[in-house]
């Protein structure tokens, strides 16, 4: 989760869970409900604290960017902004990956090459320090 540095020096960081009730939010329509992340939200931010939803993503990051509320972004895409700030960030979630590949290009050297990246210790500890 990430917001403006404006909107965090009007309203203080969040610290923890129970913080989140002082906040306003930018959310996602229709999110995925069997997502960890949509699950986690729905239960602890209530409905009428997300002040601005769409199914955008430049819409959301924008409205993060003006410092409407706090919403979620990618982290690699956030360090573009110098004005973000991570909110709580030892709050992590997973998402499972697929890699889907035609069957006769699964054994490339090209296929093989991706996987041994995405396997490697440091693209994994690469991934968990951003």
């Amino acid at each position: 989760m990430y917001a403006n540095e404006d909107y965090l020096h009007e309203l203080g960081a969040p610290h923890d869970e129970q913080s989140l009730k002082n906040h306003r939010f930018v959310y996602i329509d229709n999110a995925p409900q069997r997502l960890g992340i949509v699950k986690w939200f729905n239960e602890v931010v209530p409905p009428e604290q997300v002040v601005c939803t769409s199914n955008n993503r430049e819409i959301l990051e924008r409205a993060i960017l003006d410092g409407i509320g706090i919403g979620f972004m990618q982290c690699n895409g956030s360090s573009r902004f110098d004005k973000l700030k991570r909110v709580l960030p030892d709050i992590q979630w997973d998402f499972p990956n697929w890699i889907v590949t035609h069957g006769d290009l699964h054994r490339s050297e090209k296929i093989q090459a991706f996987l041994r990246i995405l396997k490697s210790e440091e693209y994994q500890e690469a991934a968990m320090s951003k």
